[in-house]
């Protein structure tokens, strides 16, 4: 009778592992993995068995490692092996090697190109992903390798809605080495930590994490991952993450009570509106409402635009231009929608820009902004919610602008290509 059991059991456990629960197996679920750290680009795991042979001195400066999977199933789980430059150097053990290889055999890959370093004679760690990307042609084996680091942008529109981060407690680490001393403080007083950067970027398997400086710090709610989740999959498969801001309080006592809160935008303020813009730009960060002038000479373009709708968010170019007055040229600053010109920026509102916007013409950028029409066939106005130029910090001009190549030659300022009355009464064309 004993015998029957057991044998039961292990048919069991046999249809269990080559069956439905190999492949639930299979999914990178790496939140139940014990000893690795979480980060935007995937997991950091140490790489085991360095003591098995000195490393060689040509390899202390690699970057990128081959893991070589096991093809066989075990109970005990058949350890990863690690290349550098094609050499064994160690192995991953226990749990992430039995994640990895229940990966690579579900997907039919023998190999996987992923990040890591050496950081001591034995000692080193490799970055596993939370998804895979296409093959790349770097190696002719062309394994598998993780989604690059993603770059952090801004959402297009404003964070109306304050969210609570979920599971925080895990990460209570990450959130006291936040506080300026690494720790939060001994009284009560400074334990809110607000306006800082973050964010938030899938980690597989339908979650949401929530980072800072690549350490996660908790996750999105399910009822948010839910309505965010496939805007949030189209930036990272882009390789972007959303930068948010976020708001941390480590509590007092031996269990600290701990909460994150996030500024999160709506879902359809996360992407500018309308097709997806090609050319090399600039998106603005939001800022000041200035008003634009001159709309109802494009009276019929933005009704257009408006169509049976009292008010629509656009994507604005604002460009430069000269007209000719009485005496002599005087720079415009325009505003486009659509490609088609809307306006144009008064004198005042417009020497705000005009400085940004030589430097965006000088290395070949559109300068786009946000944009709101409202009105009716009637009158219809816009307004734009930008920064002025002068209140860009040095940081973002830098990153956004100035790291881009200028052109072989500086574009010359067109003159203007739709009629304007000037100061003198006269209707001038290009």
């Amino acid at each position: 009778m004993l015998y029957m059991v057991f044998l039961a059991v292990c048919i069991v456990v046999c249809i269990w592992w080559g069956g439905p629960g190999a492949r639930r197996r299979s999914r990178l679920d790496w939140t139940q993995v014990p000893g690795v750290t979480r980060r935007r680009g995937g997991v950091v795991v140490p790489i085991g068995g360095l003591s098995w042979a000195p490393i060689l001195s040509e390899l202390a400066d690699t970057r990128r490692f081959e893991l070589v999977g096991s093809s066989t199933r075990s109970f005990g789980g058949s350890p990863v092996v690690v290349l550098a430059r094609g050499q064994r150097i160690g192995v991953l053990e226990g749990a992430a090697a039995r994640k990895i290889n229940a990966e690579l055999r579900r997907r039919r890959l023998a190999r996987l190109l992923v990040e890591g370093e050496l950081t001591g004679r034995h000692e080193g760690r490799v970055v596993l992903p939370y998804d895979f990307s296409p093959a790349t042609p770097e190696l002719p084996a062309g394994p598998a390798r993780a989604f690059p680091v993603p770059v952090p942008v801004e959402a297009w529109g404003s964070a109306t809605t304050t969210v609570d981060a979920v599971r925080c407690d895990f990460f209570l680490t990450e959130l006291s080495a936040l506080y300026p001393d690494g720790r939060p403080p001994s009284g009560t007083s400074g334990r809110t930590l607000s306006g800082l950067d973050a964010e938030i970027f899938p980690t597989g398997q339908g979650r949401i994490g929530v980072f800072i400086d690549d350490r996660q710090i908790g996750w999105l709610a399910a009822a948010h991952e839910i309505s965010h989740r496939q805007v949030l999959e189209d930036l990272a498969a882009g390789g972007h993450s959303l930068r948010v801001k976020v708001s941390v309080r480590v509590g007092t006592g031996d269990r600290p009570s701990v909460r994150v809160r996030i500024w999160l935008p709506e879902v359809d303020q996360i992407l500018p509106p309308g097709a997806q813009i090609e050319d090399p730009h600039v998106l603005l960060p939001p800022g000041s409402t200035v008003q634009v002038t001159g709309e109802e000479e494009h009276l019929d373009e933005l009704v257009a635009m408006l169509g049976d709708e009292h008010e629509v968010i656009k994507v604005a170019e604002l460009y430069l231009f000269t007209r000719q007055m009485a005496r002599t040229l005087k720079q415009i600053v325009g505003v486009r929608i659509d490609g088609r010109p809307v306006g144009e920026l008064t004198s005042a509102s417009g020497a705000h820009f005009e400085a940004v916007l030589r430097a965006c013409s000088e290395r070949g950028l559109r300068a786009l902004c946000r944009a709101t029409i409202s009105g009716n066939q009637l009158k219809a106005d816009v307004t734009l919610n930008v920064t002025k130029g002068g209140s860009l910090t040095s940081q973002w001009i830098s990153r956004h602008i100035l790291a881009r190549p200028g052109v072989d030659s500086h574009p010359v300022l067109a003159l203007e290509d739709h009629p304007q009355q000037d100061s003198g009464g006269e209707h001038q064309r290009q």
